[in-house]
């Protein structure tokens, strides 16, 4: 059995650093799984201090027509071989605050076929341990193409449930409305 998500041997690609937290949705429209999962790769170009920025998270997509669930194919925008991420930090989560990654991809298909992407955004300041921070929501019309255009819908700090840590958004439709 191959799987799903296979390794990359090269760090300047998708799929090096860690492969997981998947979330899935079904199209009907096309017939088509959508698997978003979180990755990482070396952050090209980063030259601060804080060392534990060189690698950058995003969000990939494998897809598996019809309906199918075994065979995928890993969304390749330039077709060069190498997977292409669908989601990465947007200027509102930028490096230079120690931003690092998104994680935990929760996606779904509204009545009209806009995809919604929610997500969580980590932290890594210098000598601290990483913290999911943030959660948001871009959307695509074709699953692949995503726009952030919610950001901070939770952040932690405060004295309630949120206080230490916000992750692993799950979305519900009720009517016209996301909660």
């Amino acid at each position: 059995v191959s799987p799903v998500i296979p390794y990359t041997e090269d760090a300047s690609h998708w799929g090096y650093y860690q492969s997981a937290e998947p979330g899935a949705t079904y199209n009907s429209n096309d017939d088509t799984i959508y698997l978003y999962y979180r990755t990482m790769k070396l952050r090209t170009g980063y030259t601060g201090s804080n060392g534990n920025l060189n690698t950058i998270g995003g969000i990939c997509l494998a897809t598996s027509p019809g309906n199918d669930g075994t065979n995928f194919t890993h969304y390749d925008a330039d077709n060069d071989s190498f997977r292409d991420a669908v989601m990465v930090q947007s200027s509102n989560y930028p490096v230079e605050d120690d931003y690092r990654w998104l994680s935990t991809p929760y996606a779904l298909i509204d009545s009209d076929g806009l995809f919604h992407l929610f997500y969580d955004v980590a932290r890594h300041p210098e000598n601290e341990s990483w913290i999911q921070v943030a959660l948001a929501h871009a959307t695509s019309s074709d699953g692949k193409s995503f726009s952030e255009i919610e950001s901070d819908i939770y952040t932690i700090n405060g004295n309630d449930w949120k206080h230490f840590e916000v992750r692993a958004p799950s979305v519900i439709k009720e009517g016209d409305n996301l909660k």
